[in-house]
């Protein structure tokens, strides 16, 4: 079951970086986020580390070797990790229109919402 819920490290470790706004506000956020934490940092310092782990794991969601329950999330995960184009694009947008007030809000917002989805998978049904 844990090895389950480890795609989901990387879709919250690809979306750290809306919720540093809240950690710099609240850095107790920091201390509880922090293994999700190392995973951005891994993530943001191997080139396009992103990338592969989102191919790696789209590419185990097809593999019938893989255990049902190891690939139903590393297929949530991949969904989940581009779901975060909208609000990465909204953000975007914001920042260029000058509406910089509202991007630590929404980030957060965005933030909060996908680690509530995944806290609600990886609890047991």
């Amino acid at each position: 079951r844990l090895l389950a819920c480890l795609p989901y490290l990387m879709t919250l470790g690809d979306a750290f970086r809306f919720v540093i706004p809240l950690v710099q506000a609240f850095p107790f956020v920091g201390v509880m986020l922090a293994p999700i934490a190392i995973v951005s940092i891994v993530l943001n310092v191997l080139p396009f580390g992103s990338l592969f782990l989102f191919l790696i794991f789209f590419s185990l969601a097809q593999n019938k070797d893989v255990p049902r329950l190891v690939r139903f999330n590393l297929e949530q995960a991949v969904l989940l990790d581009l779901v975060q184009l909208l609000p990465t694009l909204v953000i975007s947008g914001l920042t260029v229109s000058g509406g910089n007030e509202f991007v630590p809000f929404v980030g957060t917002a965005v933030y909060l919402l996908l680690f509530v989805i995944v806290i609600a998978q990886a609890l047991p049904h």
